[in-house]
């Protein structure tokens, strides 16, 4: 464009006398030049930038030369073109591409593979990013789906020391009425004390209706316990629908391990909550945060941790959600972060 402007006006008005216009003229071709450049390369990065959906990931060194290798490669041969242009012109006083047309043709087909070139390397990373993110998730279910064994086999060991306890009921009755029978009242006291302390080990503080989800959450209270952050917990499981107890706790796990790892401030708390009306089943769960959210070019804010998993948590929960033709919303009201879910469970 530029050798097709500057031939049209500066060499198109060699009139004798007015050599001022030819330098206005040229001079004019060398601005526009410098502006067109600088509009297609804006352009040619906005649309990289958005087409781009990794942008704000962490790159690593061999991404970059991955992504790298074809512009250098365009460079390289642009250099190569130039220099052997710049040589024939200085020897021979002539024009290379007005002597030979296919040389101009030959840079033309350069310049367009190079760009190509670019475009497909940016596609195959971005699909290689996608199908390294879907990796990434299979293996977070695949974790789930072991933490949901575990949790299974608990909520069995629970059932099978109650299983116990309700076995030896009928003797532990007998020795009391022997005991009180006998006026050792001071051994039956100890002897309740011990049984009441025993129940109490394998009765759950936290009853939702679900023993799955029993046992999750008395996880979660624990951890809380251990981290010195208040656990509130006001959830119940709703029986005779179609919501899957795993599918429950593949929200439950990611949503309480985000705010495990991000609550902050004085007197850090975690509340958990629920409630159904008609076929609409909505979780709430709220944490202290003193940091702010930032958004950016999405309605879920961008995670604070590195690494393959970053923010695999929230898209895990709306995955699930939106199994249940649902979704999920996470906003900040000043230092609560509030995390709703909404399900169809009919």
């Amino acid at each position: 464009m530029d050798d097709f402007i500057t031939k049209a006006l500066v060499f198109g008005n060699t009139i004798a006398g007015r050599q001022w216009l030819q330098y206005v003229l040229y001079a004019g071709t060398r601005i526009l030049d410098i502006v067109l450049c600088i509009v297609f390369l804006a352009v040619a990065i906005g649309l990289i930038n958005k087409a781009y959906v990794y942008k704000n990931d962490e790159m690593s060194v061999k991404e970059l030369v991955m992504l790298i290798i074809p512009s250098l490669v365009g460079v390289t041969g642009y250099g190569i073109l130039q220099y052997y242009l710049n040589i024939y012109e200085k020897g021979t006083g002539k024009s290379l591409t007005d002597t030979y047309g296919f040389y101009g043709a030959l840079s033309f087909v350069h310049y367009f593979i190079s760009i190509i070139a670019i475009l497909v390397m940016t596609t195959m990373f971005q699909n290689w990013k996608v199908a390294q993110e879907e990796q990434t998730g299979q293996e977070l279910v695949l974790n789930q789906v072991s933490d949901m064994k575990k949790h299974i086999g608990e909520v069995e060991k629970l059932y099978q020391d109650i299983r116990s306890l309700r076995h030896d009921m009928g003797n532990h009755i007998q020795m009391l009425e022997h005991l009180v029978a006998e006026n050792h009242m001071d051994d039956a006291a100890e002897y309740m004390e011990h049984l009441k302390k025993e129940w109490n080990e394998i009765s759950p503080e936290i009853k939702t209706g679900s023993p799955v989800i029993d046992v999750i959450l008395m996880e979660k209270l624990r951890e809380a316990k251990e981290k010195q952050i208040r656990f509130i917990s006001d959830f119940h499981y709703p029986g005779d629908t179609k919501l899957n107890a795993f599918d429950l706790s593949v929200i439950l796990n990611n949503a309480l391990n985000n705010c495990m790892e991000n609550v902050s401030g004085e007197n850090p708390y975690i509340s958990l909550s629920s409630f159904r009306k008609n076929s609409i089943f909505m979780i709430t769960i709220k944490n202290r945060y003193e940091g702010e959210l930032n958004y950016k070019d999405s309605d879920l804010p961008e995670t604070t941790k590195s690494g393959k998993e970053h923010g695999i948590g929230l898209h895990n929960i709306r995955r699930v959600a939106r199994m249940y033709m649902g979704d999920i919303s996470l906003e900040q009201e000043n230092q609560e972060v509030v995390l709703s879910i909404m399900l169809q469970v009919e």
